[in-house]
């Protein structure tokens, strides 16, 4: 399912940017976990499936993340017809923490609408 964006395409595009641009959420929560959490919603769309451009970004924070325990890293993934590397499957909306080296499965559910705002705001929701 690739994204489809509806009358309000412009302003979802754009706040899918902003989120790909790193959102910064502090944790306020008890002490010992991550003091800051990036968020990262990748809809691949033809830009993954023909190039491998969300990959190739997916591959250029994997290698500056230096894996410290005060930065959480959440990326959710869908909207690309194939995507090029880390296994990544098209037919499933996946979530992952960036650790050293590599990308770590916490959550792969049914295939999600990334273009919908509710796919926005359940990944919010998620990682806060």
């Amino acid at each position: 399912m690739e994204c489809k964006f509806r009358k309000h395409g412009r302003f979802l595009a754009f706040l899918t940017a902003m989120l790909l641009t790193l959102s910064f959420m502090p944790d306020v929560s008890a002490a010992g976990k991550a003091k800051l959490t990036v968020m990262l919603y990748m809809c691949g769309s033809d830009l993954e499936s023909t190039k491998g451009m969300a990959s190739e970004d997916l591959s250029n924070i994997i290698k500056g993340y230096t894996g410290t325990s005060d930065v959480n890293i959440i990326v959710e993934t869908g909207g690309s017809k194939e995507w090029q590397r880390y296994d990544i499957p098209s037919d499933r909306t996946c979530r992952y923490k960036v650790k050293k080296g590599g990308l770590t499965l916490i959550e792969s559910t049914e295939l999600a609408d990334m273009g919908e705002s509710k796919t926005l705001s359940d990944f919010i929701g998620f990682s806060t």
